[in-house]
């Protein structure tokens, strides 16, 4: 099922970029260029952008394939069972392929000692929660193309999008504890806070809203608005 997944993301590339220009999404990559509009020095824009350019590949990849059948697998002679298996190995896909390149690139600068065992560890945890929760996503297409997450036809509860928008305190933890020195105990207990307002979120989307964006996920019908005649 994983190669499936890989080969039709590989072959849907196109028009995934095409729908993801129409959301404004760009915005995230301003992340990226943060160390030049700051006082960063060399090696610490180097940590910053090998914790943040995983950050951004999650929220990449959660918007380019976000968990919705397109007409192509709907007409594929595919068992209910077998496309939720297909929308959840996709899901882990996208989950896992961020939290890898973190683990690579990070292992390099901790054993250049750049990092230390504490700041690695909280840094994954930070990635994990946030690329999980931001896959956690369903949104109602129009007709003509657009993904609106407010749509009154979003058969999620009315709460849906603000636990989604909820899920950036994840950029922002990743942003202010990034550069941080987690050195005092006033340290520690910033950290703490972040960490538990992050968790809260993430408990809350995978409780409530996981299975139901996985059952959404095989309903076309539910997923795309119709023209009208």
């Amino acid at each position: 099922m994983l190669k499936m997944v890989v080969s039709d993301y590989i072959q849907s590339w196109k028009s995934a970029w095409k729908n993801l220009a129409k959301e404004g999404w760009f915005g995230y990559l301003y992340f990226i260029a943060f160390p030049l509009v700051t006082d960063m020095k060399a090696r610490q824009s180097m940590v910053y952008l090998c914790a943040v350019i995983p950050m951004v590949l999650g929220i990449l990849l959660s918007r380019l394939y976000p968990n919705r059948i397109h007409k192509t697998l709907f007409l594929c002679p595919m068992s209910k069972e077998d496309r939720i298996t297909y929308f959840k190995t996709a899901f882990r896909f996208r989950v896992s392929l961020p939290l890898i390149l973190f683990l690579v690139v990070n292992s390099v600068l901790f054993i250049k000692d750049y990092i230390s065992p504490l700041y690695l560890i909280i840094e994954f945890i930070i990635l994990f929660l946030y690329v999980v929760s931001v896959n956690i996503y369903w949104c109602y297409w129009s007709t003509d193309g657009k993904r609106n997450i407010y749509s009154e036809k979003n058969h999620l509860s009315g709460t849906f999008f603000i636990w989604d928008l909820f899920s950036l305190i994840g950029v922002f933890n990743m942003v202010i504890i990034t550069p941080m020195l987690v050195s005092s105990r006033f340290d520690y207990i910033i950290v703490g806070i972040c960490l538990g307002l992050q968790f809260f979120v993430f408990f809350k989307l995978v409780t409530r809203y996981y299975k139901k964006v996985m059952d959404l996920s095989v309903n076309y019908e539910a997923g795309y608005g119709k023209k009208d005649k």
